[in-house]
């Protein structure tokens, strides 16, 4: 069973809307993505963005456009949820807070984006089969990937076949239809927990859909994406064409603000945008480079899409006014991102339901002190750890390699114990965890994810050098793959070719396992005994660690968040010292030039 599957076939959609309306329409779509649980609101600016402002601003600009005459749409282009603290607090309330959150917004249609596969299929299908007082949340909301092949999940195929995931739909509002799209990134089984769930070619399901909508007469479509970058979807626009009228692209957090490109002889917007208006209090959001939105990008054809896109975490909504006439070709596009800031009251039903008991269970997470550190732990401010070593992935890939001898015990006995830590499965906003108390707030913020810790002792020397090569392989790029490590130390050039990049492997006890300039890898690694411990993420080839999958990884039974927990506690008698994890690191991971 396929997600592109058509639940309403074209033959069936044709006779639909072979009637459909000539007239001349005017759509205002109300769009976002990447809201990633952040249901609080964020403290700079104060209480800027949260779930129930975005409530109440989405109610204010729907009315807008209603009272304008216009049709309006509601969408969401991915990545839903994420793990983190507002995850954990419903999960130890036993409420699913984002769910709620996204039925009380009322979206048309919602895409799948990377992160809703974090947890798993089956985590995936409860979410979307959510349900309270025994009525499901999204009952009459279709989710959206038409590049998806769901068969090997029986779960996810089982709302396939019930048109609850479908590659597209078609929203009505009177006479008018629009048809709306789904896309994910052909990259989620690296990047996420697909579990057995394959992508395919995303360009080649998404113009099949449109060419099934159009069978069906159905002319005005619109794409939300999730490519994790505004630049993929102009690019393959560009180089390959999709056929939509406008794309509602997730996945990249970037923002368009609305500098308005004026005729020097008339002062008119060349573009036919209008000024817009926005509830009383609120401003548009402006922002640089000098981008127009909407981006016009031209297809191969010669067909022009608009291209929209908003900073994720609830902070903004984008709101794309389109007119289209009779044969339903773009005649006009303009619009702004409007930012949820305090011009817009908190909705009270959103804070009864949602942002209050959030709110007190993060309260009660964070009064579980774990421990005290002397030092800031880097976390690495983009790119920060993932491009180099920070002591908070020492102290991560550390509390793993003490969790695995502690377990393991006697089946560790003469071997090097490797700690690997991906940089893109260490959170925490991507800022610094200032010294002072730790928290059980802060240790879920840092390691949210639900992996557990695996081990293995089936890699040897040379497989290890080949899984740093492949962490340092992307680090133009600031990839997540970077890896944070314990009992080992190793030089990498990142202007080499990936693949050649790793200069020089030492293990913690000073042997040279590897030496580029010496010819590789040196005498002593055939004699290497290495066991190594992760995440099962990494382990599981995430992130593209296709030399870690093929090993024979044990679970530990933890998550790796407890690790970090119990090695604080137990092993740092809960406190973290400048010493044992200094500012700068202590040059585990060292670039070309910095020394070997």
């Amino acid at each position: 069973m396929k997600a592109g599957f058509a639940v309403t076939g074209a033959a069936a959609l044709a006779l639909a809307w072979s009637s459909a309306s000539t007239e001349a329409a005017s759509l205002t779509i109300l769009h976002n993505n990447d809201g990633e649980s952040a249901l609080l609101p964020f403290d700079d600016p104060a209480d800027h963005g949260g779930i129930a402002r975005a409530v109440t601003a989405v109610d204010q600009l729907r009315a807008l456009a209603l009272d304008d005459g216009r049709d309006v749409l509601v969408l969401s282009s991915g990545d839903n949820f994420l793990a983190g603290l507002a995850r954990e607090a419903g999960a130890r309330d036993g409420i699913d807070y984002d769910a709620r959150g996204l039925a009380r917004i009322g979206y048309d249609a919602i895409a799948l984006g990377n992160h809703d596969f974090d947890f798993g299929p089956e985590a995936l299908a409860d979410f979307i089969g959510y349900a309270e007082d025994g009525r499901a949340l999204f009952a009459d909301t279709p989710f959206l990937a038409a590049n998806l092949d769901l068969a090997g999940e029986p779960a996810l195929a089982a709302l396939a076949e019930a048109g609850r995931i479908v590659a597209g739909t078609v929203v009505t509002r009177g006479d008018e239809a629009y048809g709306v799209i789904g896309g994910i990134t052909e990259r989620l089984p690296q990047i996420s927990s697909p579990g057995a769930v394959s992508v395919t070619d995303f360009a080649t399901a998404v113009r099949a859909e449109v060419d099934r909508l159009a069978a069906a007469g159905v002319t005005k479509t619109i794409l939300i994406s999730h490519l994790q970058g505004l630049g993929r979807d102009v690019e393959l626009l560009r180089r390959e064409g999709l056929g939509v009228d406008i794309v509602i692209a997730g996945g990249g957090g970037g923002l368009i603000a609305d500098h308005r490109k004026l005729d020097p002889a008339t002062g008119e917007d060349v573009f036919g945008n209008a000024p817009l208006a926005v509830p009383a209090g609120a401003e548009p959001a402006r922002a640089a480079p000098p981008d127009t939105y909407p981006l016009r990008v031209v297809e191969p054809d010669g067909r022009v899409v608009r291209v929209v896109t908003t900073t994720g975490n609830y902070q903004y909504w984008g709101r794309l006014n389109v007119d289209f006439d009779e044969a339903g070709e773009v005649t006009a596009a303009s619009g702004d991102p409007v930012t949820v800031a305090p011009a817009f009251a908190e909705d009270p039903q959103a804070v009864a339901r949602i942002a209050a008991p959030v709110a007190a269970t993060v309260d009660a997470i964070a009064a579980e002190v774990v421990g005290v550190s002397e030092v800031t732990l880097a976390n690495g401010r983009a790119p920060g750890k993932r491009v180099e070593e920070v002591n908070l992935g020492n102290l991560v890939a550390d509390a793993f390699v003490w969790q695995a001898k502690r377990l393991l015990g006697d089946a560790l006995a003469g071997k090097h114990v490797v700690g690997l830590q991906n940089g893109g499965g260490i959170r925490g906003g991507d800022t610094d965890l200032p010294a002072g108390e730790i928290s059980r707030a802060d240790t879920l913020d840092l390691l949210p994810f639900p992996n557990a810790l695996a081990w293995t002792d089936a890699l040897d020397a040379g497989d290890l050098v080949a899984v740093l090569e492949h962490g340092v392989s992307a680090v133009e790029d600031a990839d997540g793959r970077f890896l944070q490590v314990s009992g080992l130390r190793f030089t990498y050039e990142p202007s080499a070719a990936p693949g050649e990049r790793v200069q020089v492997v030492r293990l913690a006890d000073g042997t040279v396992i590897f030496d580029r300039g010496a010819g590789g890898l040196q005498p002593a690694a055939a004699d290497v005994d290495l066991a190594v411990v992760t995440n099962s993420f990494t382990a599981a080839g995430g992130d593209g660690f296709a030399r870690l999958a093929d090993a024979p990884f044990a679970d530990l039974g933890a998550t790796y968040e407890q690790p970090l927990v119990s090695y604080i506690e137990e092993a740092l008698d809960g406190r973290i010292t400048a010493e044992a994890y200094p500012a700068g690191g202590e040059g585990r991971i060292r670039v070309t030039g910095a020394g070997g």
